[in-house]
């Protein structure tokens, strides 16, 4: 049955999740990570995207401008390969993780609600000044907002 025209649309629930490896190699070997990849040890593609490049704005380089006179700004990557994993729930083994940077709840994040962050093991500095990319069609992150 369709909903009412004046009842709200609540989109289902997106958890983003932000794991740091050392490399893929650790990351395709975790055992919490392997429910993530295809019987060929690919991620799988429509939830989670691996080679996350993370960095922080605060560490940012201008080292010019463009013909308009815009800065070209180069990221300082953070070490590490990271990944970026959504789900339509909390999936324990990830917010478990000890290589859990973060996690999102990406709908309260793109309607600026408290709580957006549903668990964080980085400092409230490092979690206002950290930027990542790419980010999952439909997120609009607060970037450096966090609540």
């Amino acid at each position: 049955m369709p909903r009412p025209p004046s009842a709200p649309f609540t989109p289902p629930g997106r958890f983003d999740s932000l794991l740091n490896f050392n490399s893929v190699q650790d990351a395709k070997a975790d055992p919490v990570m392997q429910a993530h990849q295809d019987q060929l040890q690919d991620w799988i593609g429509s939830y989670v995207l691996p080679n996350v490049l993370v960095w922080r704005a605060s560490q940012d380089v201008t080292i010019g401008t463009d013909e308009a006179g815009n800065p070209i700004v180069t990221h300082v990557s953070l070490t590490g390969w990271n990944v970026l994993i959504s789900l339509p729930q909390v999936a324990s083994g990830l917010f478990n993780h000890p290589n859990l940077r973060f996690m999102i709840d990406r709908n309260a994040a793109n309607a600026r609600e408290i709580g957006m962050i549903v668990k964080a093991n980085v400092t409230p500095t490092v979690m206002q000044d950290i930027r990542f990319s790419p980010v999952f069609a439909g997120a609009d992150y607060p970037w450096g907002a966090w609540q």
